[in-house]
């Protein structure tokens, strides 16, 4: 039986740890699981229950990234 095509491509695709992620990134665990609870950061969970491991594509990570890039500076009030 063929796999769709979303299968295959996750199949296919960089799975990063946590650890490699916050590497990446350059931030906190704790601004990670903001992120993932919040469901504004793709994550996949890997298992079941409370000490199931998440992964990310590489390619998911990067696109948010790319998402939320400034493209003005910031003012601050004062």
């Amino acid at each position: 039986m063929k796999q769709p095509r979303r299968y295959r491509a996750l199949a296919e695709a960089e799975l990063l740890t946590t650890p490699q992620v916050l590497e990446l990134l350059q931030i906190g665990r704790t601004k990670l699981w903001e992120l993932v609870r919040g469901e504004a950061f793709p994550a996949y969970r890997i298992g079941g229950g409370r000490n199931s491991g998440l992964r990310y594509r590489r390619e998911d990570v990067l696109e948010w990234l790319e998402g939320h890039r400034v493209t003005e500076p910031s003012h601050t009030a004062g």
